[in-house]
């Protein structure tokens, strides 16, 4: 029969039992039958009820219970056993050794022990198997004062049916045990000192429960669990109560509500979902920081919060829905995401609070539910390092009910796409660099502001906007390609070249006015739709707006009725691209390129355009047309004004090609007049670096007369000059390279105006580039016909090839610079190994660039690529050529290759200038050394030889100063 009903019965078994036990020790005189009887009924009493033992050692009171037996801690007072603590049995009694006035209860059901945080300090309860623990009644008045310690095997349960108060350290060791209250269940965890810190341990294995959730808890301890399920409540009376979790697993789900603040002390790992709500009305605090911190599942947080910060550095952070009435919210983990929605909005609407993430290198951040609310403030989403995570990251994805202000607190990198919308407004306030590889996409229905108050460089960009009377401001510092549907007025300035559609179309549907400021400015493959409104379209570098294609993409520029268009660069069309709509035109120039018999791109549109004082771009490509061909470059609904840079006849010259242009109501025509000379011939001419002036022969070098020169004084002594064509006119321009100091950079001055018609004051200048010790060029490194710069560093036998915006004639200010290519090509220079200055020249037909390298013991060593295909970036090249003769010259003369004989593909001879002669040598023909100059000049050539007006000396005396020192 099980012990719980014998226990149950009128008349005890233990009566019985003691009866026989004490007519024995009095000798009675028992049966033989009476005997048997007593014993079997003693053997089988003995098997059922075997008393829980108890011992005192020390301090230490430890209690040993056996399987089935229930236990109860309660107190009565603060004093010693008489009026301490209790620990009553259900149903059994103690056997131990009493110890007076500290631990009495043998024999008896109740064990009475001392509670004075002197007799005893240390309570053990150990179970065997199928016990039960209960927290009974210690109210605070008479808090239980010992530390206690609770290990159950096999054990039934650990519940709260009491208020229960302790002021020492509890653990609970019960492996899949549930820990529940009942009742009237109140737990108070409390030291017994103020900061004088406890610690609570509840390990429950992996399947045991934690469920203290009474609402009048209050654990002002650590809190280290092991368990299943955890919910935990610590308000207490005035909501003033706490939890803190230690070095904690949860299997399960957390579950954690308390009067003010939540965190961890040690590293708390989650399998399951968290939930973490605060009750006071002042503002609480949850923060979970230590780098072990781990949430499998989604957290939920709720409650008037004044800040939530979850660092988790070590795994991925999952929100589910996140309520913090006013209070910040603070995540940093390597990945952070959500399933529910985010909202740090304060109800009275008085207090701006937002949300600051970080994540690990190459993290995630999508926080885009459409419910989310960060808060109207002033900055309500933080993206930064500064939080414990990196500069780096994957992807980004927000939105947010009402307005978003996003700010990068540190410079972010983002590797991947960057998307950021809201119902109200956006403004990007990127105080740092900020970089995005990928689309980066912004949509609102309020106004759109990318400040850019540092370094904000996005590749592509997505904007969708839909209030007509909000604004929409973009600011980008590199090349930018840009499309979406925009309503309100849109301001776009891009510190690079803007590219119009490209992905998509570009439509302004509000009527509202446009402003696109870039360096060069491009509709590509889409259609770019204006609308109704003014849309004023400005190139820093002068440069027309260009209507691209890539096969078999269509580019579109439309504009609707009463909408103007203000190009005051011009229009470039080109491919299958066109003008299109019923609006206005007001365009600066125009733009056409000419073929043997064709027009590579003509503009046709029903739009009106104005041409009042625009200059019309000509360019002639491939073979020279015919006279009297004629070909029609722009056909419009309605053309008012006439071009600007007609003369008095209305025709215009171009690479040596003379138009007649024809204006009429609908059309501008252009016939063939006149054919110039299809190939020109380059000429030699000398840089005088003492005197910083430049000297032009016009003479042909197979049939030189040294006289027949012109000079140009342009830069400052100390300079290093040369020429180029970087206007595109086919005239050449001259240009210096000015060094700030021996080991600092420099910068190029380009005059603009062609060296036939010199304006000094003409010229553009270059950002500082370089080291202080380099040698400046000029080439063609697109293949357009159009030189950039370059220098060559001969300490490490670097050539760096700096693409330039398109320039016009007479162009003045600063410009940018375009692709830059660092080459390495050939070994340093030393004693041992001496190479001659750089070498830049035309000689492979296939290239469209020219080619870059080098002079060395008479042979011209030229790198074997097409610099027009390299990216910008860096390369080390090991291939090259030998142009013929392949031995020419010997070590120390300058290479000075050009077209000396009008060789009809624009291909280069090999030329020599010997600084220490003063004298120039040309590999074709059979003309002696050209002497010319004086010993230190440097050789320069171009296409100057072909010039039929050339601005000659003055008078005799500068002739004779020109030779006065003796040449060698």
């Amino acid at each position: 029969m099980p012990l719980r009903f014998l226990a149950s019965r009128a008349i005890s078994p233990l009566s019985s039992l003691k009866r026989f036990f004490v007519g024995a020790a009095r000798g009675q005189d028992v049966g033989g039958d009476s005997f048997r009887r007593a014993a079997v009924e003693l053997e089988s009493l003995d098997d059922r009820i075997v008393p829980a033992t108890f011992a005192v050692n020390g301090t230490t009171l430890t209690v040993d219970l056996v399987a089935g037996e229930s236990v109860t801690l309660s107190t009565t007072g603060t004093g010693q056993a008489d009026d301490g603590a209790l620990l009553t049995l259900n149903a059994a009694t103690f056997t131990g050794t009493d110890v007076t006035d500290v631990a009495v209860g043998n024999g008896e059901s109740v064990l009475k022990f001392a509670n004075n945080e002197t007799d005893i300090t240390d309570v053990v309860v150990n179970g065997a198997s199928a016990n039960t623990f209960t927290f009974g009644q210690a109210t605070e008045l008479v808090a239980f004062d010992s530390s206690l310690d609770i290990t159950l095997t096999s054990g039934t349960a650990i519940t709260n049916t009491e208020e229960f108060t302790m002021t020492q350290d509890l653990s609970v060791l019960a492996p899949d045990v549930d820990v529940t209250q009942s009742g009237n269940g109140k737990l108070i965890l409390f030291p017994a000192a103020l900061f004088e810190g406890t610690v609570s341990t509840f390990d429950l294995g992996t399947t045991g429960d934690l469920l203290l959730d009474a609402d009048l808890n209050e654990f002002a301890t650590d809190l280290k669990i092991i368990a299943n399920d955890v919910e935990l409540v610590s308000i207490g009376d005035l909501n003033q109560h706490e939890v803190f979790l230690g070095d904690s697993t949860i299997s399960g789900n957390l579950d954690v509500t308390a009067g003010v603040d939540i965190g961890d002390s040690g590293n708390v790992v989650v399998a399951g979902n968290s939930t973490f709500m605060t009750e006071t009305d002042l503002g609480g605090g949850i923060g979970f920081n230590n780098s072990g911190t781990k949430f499998g599942g989604p957290v939920n947080v709720d409650g008037v919060i004044a800040e939530a910060a979850f660092n988790t550095p070590n795994s991925d952070l999952i929100l589910g829905n996140v309520t913090t009435n006013g209070g910040d919210l603070i995540l940093s983990a390597m990945n952070i995401s959500q399933t529910g929605a985010i909202n740090v909005t304060n109800e009275a609407a008085t207090v701006p609070h937002g949300v600051s993430v970080s994540v690990q290198p190459g993290g995630d951040i999508i926080l885009n539910n459409p419910n989310n609310d960060f808060d109207s403030g002033v900055v309500n989403f933080i993206v930064s390092s500064a939080f414990g995570g990196s500069d780096t990251i994957n992807n980004i994805d927000v939105f947010t009910k009402g307005d978003l202000f996003f700010v990068n607190a540190s410079d972010l990198e983002i590797q991947g796409d960057l998307t950021v919308g809201a119902e109200g407004s956006v403004e990007l306030n990127l105080n740092n660099d900020f970089t995005v590889a990928g689309l980066a996409s912004i949509s609102a229905g309020g106004g759109i502001e990318m400040l850019d108050t540092n370094v904000n460089q996005f590749t592509q960009l997505k904007v969708t906007q839909t209030d007509a009377n909000s604004p929409v401001s973009i600011h980008n510092q590199s090349d930018l390609s840009f499309w979406g549907t925009i309503a309100g007025e849109l301001a776009v300035v891009v510190e690079g070249s803007l590219s119009l559609g490209v992905v998509d179309d570009l439509t302004l549907t509000g009527g509202k006015s446009a402003s696109v400021v870039a360096d060069n400015i491009a509709l590509v493959d889409t259609t770019v739709d204006l609308g109704t409104g003014q849309s004023t379209f400005t190139t820093s570098l002068g440069t027309p707006l260009g209507l691209m294609t890539t096969d078999p993409l269509t580019g579109q520029g439309t504009i609707s009725t009463g909408g103007v268009a203000i190009v005051a660069a011009g229009i470039d069309a080109g491919g299958a691209t066109s003008v299109a709509g019923t609006g206005s035109y007001d365009v600066g120039a125009v733009n056409a390129t000419i073929a043997s018999t064709s027009v590579a791109n003509p503009i046709t549109t029903s739009a009106a355009f104005d041409i009042t004082g625009a200059e019309l771009l000509l360019a002639v490509q491939g073979n020279a047309p015919s006279v009297g061909a004629t070909f029609t470059i722009l056909t419009a609904g309605s053309i008012t004004g006439t071009f600007s840079n007609l003369d008095g006849s209305n025709q215009i010259s171009a690479d040596g090609v003379t138009f007649q242009v024809t204006t009429t109501a609908t059309t501008v025509s252009l016939e063939v007049v006149a054919v110039g000379p299809s190939t020109t011939i380059d000429g030699i001419g000398l840089y005088r670096p003492s005197a910083a002036e430049f000297v032009f022969n016009t003479s042909d070098v197979f049939n030189f007369v040294p006289e027949q020169f012109f000079t140009i004084g342009f830069g400052s002594v100390g300079d290093q000059g040369f020429v180029g064509d970087f206007t595109g006119d086919g005239i050449p321009n001259v240009a210096v390279y000015r060094d700030n100091g021996p080991s600092d950079p420099g910068f190029f001055i380009i005059n603009t105006s062609p060296i036939t018609d010199f304006d000094p004051d003409a010229y553009v200048t270059t950002p500082l580039i370089g080291n202080g010790d380099e040698v400046p060029f000029a080439g063609d490194w697109s293949g357009d016909g159009i030189d950039g710069v370059g220098f060559y560093r001969n300490s490490n036998a670097t050539y760096v090839t700096i693409g330039l915006p398109s320039i016009l004639p007479g162009r003045t200010g600063e410009i940018g610079l375009g692709a830059i290519r660092s080459i390495v090509f050939g070994n340093p220079s030393s004693p041992e190994n001496p190479t001659d200055p750089p070498a830049v020249g035309k000689f492979n037909a296939s290239y469209a660039a020219d080619q870059i390298g080098f002079g060395a013991q008479g042979t011209l060593d030229l790198a074997d690529v097409d610099i027009a295909t390299l990216p910008e970036g860096n390369y080390s090249i090991s291939e090259f050529f030998n142009p013929t003769p392949t031995f020419f010259g010997t070590t120390g003369d300058q290479q000075l290759s050009g077209n000396y004989t009008g060789d009809e593909n624009g291909l280069d001879q090999r030329g020599l200038y010997r600084s220490a002669a003063a004298t120039f040598s040309i590999s074709s023909g059979s003309q002696p050394n050209i002497v010319f100059g004086v010993i230190g000049d440097v050789g320069i050539v171009g296409n100057w030889a072909s010039v039929t007006s050339p601005v000659v000396p003055a008078t005799e005396s500068l002739i004779d100063s020109f030779f006065e020192e003796e040449v060698v």
